[in-house]
């Protein structure tokens, strides 16, 4: 936001319905362990948008937009 740079949230339902290459070149994930991104959050931690986890599909559309190019950055222990 800072420097203009534009950007998109992806939900989780965004993710799993794949064609991310189509809609960004770089995803940036957060601090959260595999678990979270697989299993979702408590409802206690985030908003009910980002409640749900990936699952394993959602995960493989994150390899997938990988493989396809697209750049993946995984902070602290995401990179799990």
């Amino acid at each position: 936001e800072q420097y203009g740079v534009p950007y998109v949230t992806l939900t989780d339902s965004v993710i799993k319905a794949g064609g991310l290459r189509d809609l960004v070149d770089v995803v940036i994930v957060p601090d959260m362990t595999l678990r979270d991104a697989r299993d979702g959050a408590s409802a206690t931690r985030v908003p009910p948008q980002y409640q749900g986890g990936l699952g394993t599909g959602g995960i493989g559309q994150l390899k997938a937009f990988a493989e396809a190019g697209g750049t993946l950055v995984l902070l602290d222990r995401a990179s799990e």
